[in-house]
């Protein structure tokens, strides 16, 4: 998404992003993660990227979320470590956000990436199906 699309009353901040925690930070995060039309620059976009080993638990649901809507490519592939992350909740927006993803955004690297994870440690009763519903969605699109 360019940054100069979007809903003109809300626009990301990496800034206010990094220095918020806690209810404060949902409370900024849940506008613009549930707002497709959100504006996000491409550099905030990478710093957000280049950040993700060191989030809490709250600003990686946050950035999985809001970064691989936005610049797929980007997150994707990292994204799809996420899947053996320790808390739940992590776990739970990767497959989210993965499920989610533009056709031509899913590749064999990036299935191969989820299966990693998976065989790596990633509770299969939580994410174990992703790595076929991103082959499902690939196969169906190319049957069209």
């Amino acid at each position: 998404m360019s940054s100069t699309m979007g809903n003109p009353r809300l626009k990301f901040d990496h800034r206010r992003f990094r220095s918020l925690e806690g209810s404060d930070l949902v409370a900024y995060m849940e506008p613009l993660v549930n707002d497709p039309t959100v504006a996000a620059d491409p550099a905030d976009l990478r710093l957000i990227m280049a950040g993700l080993a060191d989030f809490d638990e709250y600003h990686l649901v946050y950035a999985i979320e809001f970064g691989t809507d936005r610049m797929p490519g980007l997150f994707a592939g990292e994204v799809a470590r996420c899947l053996a992350h320790p808390c739940q909740s992590v776990r739970l927006a990767a497959h989210r956000a993965l499920s989610r993803l533009p056709i031509g955004e899913i590749s064999d690297e990036l299935i191969d990436a989820c299966r990693g994870a998976i065989a790596g440690g990633a509770p299969a009763a939580e994410v174990g199906d992703l790595p076929g519903i991103l082959a499902s969605r690939r196969l169906r699109s190319a049957i069209r």
